[in-house]
């Protein structure tokens, strides 16, 4: 008998249930949704249509359409950074971030195109919601926090952070990344009560996918 305890990495072992799904996607409909209208394509966009529904229904979006299908949480994480900001945007970031976010921020920083306050949680773990608040400045464009992260497990209060931003920012986004708890945790919880923007990337692995 094995023993798997890098679920953090990626999960093991896949359920059947995903093994059959890829395989069927691999000889039953391996069309390109979208582009054809033969069979197999249109059974394709079918499929991906039903998947939009059903991660609809479990972060609370009204509209599936909202939805974009990335490789992975950093191609998404990097497709909401890069395309949220413009020369001279002001970025707050959780210093809890994975490098899918942080690297990106930073490397923007270092080029002269953004400017990027960084948060560090006085206990090492969890961040205070009224230091991201402290923070924001009328240049600000994006807010970033991690949900949960999957090296000490703390929860951030996303909720309470973006409670907080109020009138001191124009910051039109706010982007949580929930690859660490969705969907063990409620991760709909960042996608509500927001004025802005909302981005929520999550990946498949804690999905068993």
């Amino acid at each position: 008998m094995q023993i798997y305890l890098d679920n953090a990495a990626t999960s093991h072992p896949k359920p059947d249930c995903v093994i059959r799904a890829v395989t069927d996607a691999m000889q039953l409909y391996n069309g390109n949704p979208g582009r054809s209208g033969h069979r197999r394509a249109l059974e394709a966009a079918r499929i991906v249509l039903q998947c939009r529904n059903e991660l609809a229904g479990l972060f609370s979006l009204d509209e599936p359409l909202s939805l974009i299908h990335a490789f992975n949480c950093t191609d998404a994480l990097n497709m909401a950074i890069r395309g949220s900001l413009y020369h001279g945007d002001h970025v707050v970031v959780d210093s809890l971030c994975h490098n899918s976010v942080l690297r990106p921020i930073f490397g923007l920083e270092r080029r002269g195109q953004i400017g990027v306050t960084c948060i560090d949680p006085a206990d090492g773990y969890v961040h205070d919601p009224d230091d991201f608040a402290r923070a924001l400045n009328r240049k600000t464009r994006l807010v970033i926090v991690t949900h949960v992260s999957n090296v000490t497990g703390a929860v951030q209060p996303v909720r309470s952070t973006e409670r907080r931003r109020g009138s001191r920012s124009s910051a039109e986004v706010s982007c949580a990344s929930v690859a660490a708890s969705s969907p063990a945790r409620d991760s709909s919880v960042v996608m509500v009560e927001t004025v802005c923007e909302p981005i929520c990337t999550f990946q498949k692995k804690l999905m068993l996918g």
